[in-house]
């Protein structure tokens, strides 16, 4: 049986250099010990053996110079690393209006919740019409709720009558004067009898106390005898007739003996009950 050499890790290394490029060639006798040593021979196993074995401790591969890049994660905690603490949107993660940094779509931010300042919690400048009761406004209910026929106006004032603007339900009219004569009343209600006011065609207008028996009537006309209307503790009748000797004279009394009017039928009428003078109770002449 041959004996086979085995080769340390340096003289295989050796070997292998040798007969690199650049390297001497080898020698006949180191040819053949090459040979034989890697081919090795079959023994009556079966099994092949390797002449030379390479330690696995050593390596041929020369070291890098290339510098190793090291990352920062996101999450440090590192003092140096620590995130920007600006204020963002919860919802967005971006920058939020209140933070006091104008940021692109805001026209203004002063970092507060005061929604009564000059810059809303919108971050828009306050303006009428923004739904936030300003300084100067009287009401706001926002570009929807303010009109000129609303509660509040257009400019943020509350509506009045005077104000030139009808407000629905609740005024008949707005002239936007104090003028009372005309077809709309200071009330802001058009002009009618009634209303206590006395309009050109109009001879009275005592408002509700305008009535059938006072002094003005319903029609807003002074009252007068021959119209028809009894007026309380002035006519003792009225007929609506200047006629007399229908029971009610001319002058709206009653046509009766004793008035001390000559009414119609009668012969005298002295205005008394003394029944022994020339005049009898009956209105007619003793005789």
């Amino acid at each position: 049986m041959k004996k086979y050499t085995r080769w340390s890790g340096a003289a295989a290394l050796g070997v292998l250099c040798a007969c690199g490029p650049g390297g001497a060639e080898p020698t006949g006798g180191e040819t053949s010990a090459t040979t034989e040593s890697q081919t090795g021979e079959t023994g009556d196993t079966g099994e092949t053996t390797a002449s030379a074995e390479v330690d696995p401790t050593l390596t041929t591969d020369p070291p890098t110079s290339e510098p190793t890049e090291t990352s920062v994660s996101p999450t440090s905690t590192d003092p140096d690393t620590t995130a920007d603490t600006t204020a963002t949107d919860p919802t967005t993660g971006g920058a939020a209006c209140g933070d006091g940094v104008v940021d692109a779509g805001e026209a203004c931010d002063d970092g507060n919740s005061v929604d009564d300042d000059e810059c809303t919690n919108a971050c828009a400048p306050a303006s009428c019409g923004d739904g936030a009761l300003q300084v100067g406004e009287q009401c706001d209910l926002g570009a929807d709720g303010n009109s000129e026929t609303g509660a509040c106006l257009p400019n943020c004032l509350s509506a009045t009558c005077g104000d030139g603007f009808v407000q629905e339900g609740v005024e008949g009219c707005d002239d936007g004067d104090s003028d009372d004569d005309d077809d709309c009343s200071n009330a802001c209600a058009p002009q009618s009898c009634g209303d206590g006011v006395v309009q050109a065609e109009e001879a009275c207008d005592d408002g509700a106390n305008n009535s059938e028996t006072g002094e003005c009537l319903p029609s807003c006309q002074l009252a007068s005898c021959g119209d028809g209307f009894l007026q309380s503790g002035v006519e003792g009748c009225d007929d609506g007739n200047p006629s007399g000797g229908d029971g009610c004279s001319p002058t709206c009394v009653v046509e009766e003996c004793g008035n001390a009017i000559l009414d119609p039928g009668e012969e005298c009428d002295d205005g008394n009950d003394d029944d022994t003078d020339d005049c009898l109770n009956a209105c007619t002449i003793a005789v």
